[in-house]
């Protein structure tokens, strides 16, 4: 009886420590893909999905493919919303890429002022 009361408080244990480690150490949000320029995990993200046409400049566009290719802070929906059409979409995003884009976008602003 005594055994049986060790192995099943040993179970209970065992339990408790896998679901504690679970939600402390979530890694369920990260994939094993890797930002080719901060050389982050990508972590997966909910997003607004925008619909129209996108019209920056070649310099936004640049700075995208290069300084910050995974922020993906919305998707594109295309050109027109029909309205049948999702309003947001799961992506894959870098966190560091979200925060050099954030950046990028306050830099440009104050020497837009500028120009």
């Amino acid at each position: 009886m005594r055994l049986l009361q060790s192995k099943l408080a040993l179970a209970i244990f065992t339990i408790g420590v896998i679901t504690i480690s679970y939600v402390i150490w979530d890694y369920s949000n990260t994939t094993s893909q890797l930002c080719a320029v901060h050389h982050q995990y990508l972590r997966k993200d909910k997003v607004k999905v925008t619909y129209g046409l996108r019209d920056y400049d070649n310099e936004y566009y640049d700075a995208e493919r290069t300084l910050f290719p995974n922020a993906n802070t919305y998707a594109d929906g295309g050109c027109l919303d029909d309205g049948s059409r999702s309003q947001s979409q799961h992506v894959l995003y870098c966190g560091k890429c979200r925060i050099t884009q954030e950046e990028w976008w306050k830099q440009y602003v104050a020497t837009s002022r500028n120009r």
